[in-house]
């Protein structure tokens, strides 16, 4: 039996690493970050909410919304940015950040939707608490949402007919941030809901968020409420870090997760590995 030379083994594992690493973290692709970081803590949004993921979906800031210094954490754990600031919502009717509708948020197969909130009231009355929302101003028919609802935290998509999917979960505790994320894998039907990176509750389902909206009817996202007056769901409390992504992410590639080791780092890793067991090959050869 012949067997390939030790070097060009070695040379093999590097460039199979290398293209499975990267096969399994470049398909994730973000939509849209609101990272709520220009500003000034205490002060109001004085421009546009901005998206950082480079698709300009930038939001408009309404009244009752302050920024804050109180944030879940100083460093953004996947990413290693800091985190200076968050966003606070007063709870009033009209608060929210709407961004106009686009092709972008049109996600009708996998999608991940997460964001850290820090409750600091329940929702009024029999009153829904709209964190992430896509939809218009028809009755029901919202692709996708993460809301307060009927007591509990619930990640909704609903089809072209108004049918729906959802999960949910009790509520985190007043006054307490946490990272909740919404999760839907095209390919199996999976659909999760994480609390800080914890599974909470999942199903199975058939159930695929519709893509277009009615322009004349208000459509679009919004962060804290609905996008337009039509209807009361204001939130009452701090969000912040607001990411959509068209794929189904892990939870080890949730915006609250340590990142596991960047490419680069695997395969320099190895190559030390590889040349070190080339190395002792030679001197045990010279021996």
């Amino acid at each position: 039996m012949k067997f390939k030379p030790f070097k060009y083994q070695i040379h093999s594992a590097v460039v199979g690493l290398s293209l499975a690493f990267f096969a399994t973290h470049a398909s994730a692709t973000t939509i849209a970050h609101w990272r709520f970081e220009e500003g000034v803590a205490g002060n109001g949004p004085t421009t546009s909410i901005q998206d950082s993921s480079g698709n300009g979906l930038h939001g408009t800031p309404s009244s009752g919304l302050s920024f804050t210094g109180n944030t879940p954490n100083s460093v953004l754990p996947q990413t290693g940015d800091s985190n200076n600031l968050a966003m606070n919502f007063n709870g009033a009717n009209t608060t929210r950040v709407s961004i106009a509708d686009d092709p972008l948020f049109q996600l009708t197969g996998s999608m991940t939707l997460e964001m850290y909130i820090n409750m600091a009231a329940l929702p009024r009355g029999s009153h829904n608490a709209e964190l992430l929302f896509r939809g218009d101003s028809r009755i029901g028919y919202d692709p996708y949402v993460m809301h307060i609802t009927n007591g509990r935290l619930q990640y909704l998509v609903s089809a072209a007919d108004n049918s729906g999917a959802a999960v949910s979960t009790e509520l985190p505790p007043l006054n307490q941030w946490v990272h909740i994320a919404g999760v839907l894998d095209d390919a199996t039907g999976a659909m999760s809901l994480y609390m800080d990176g914890v599974l909470v509750d999942s199903k199975f389902t058939n159930i695929r968020a519709f893509a277009v909206l009615d322009p004349s009817l208000n459509a679009g996202v919004s962060i804290g409420g609905y996008p337009a007056t039509d209807y009361v769901g204001p939130f009452n409390g701090m969000i912040d870090e607001v990411r959509i992504s068209n794929v189904a992410l892990s939870p080890d590639e949730f915006l609250h997760a340590a990142p596991v080791p960047e490419p680069a780092s695997a395969v320099v890793l190895l190559m030390g590995v590889a040349g070190l067991a080339l190395r002792k090959r030679r001197v045990k050869g010279e021996g």
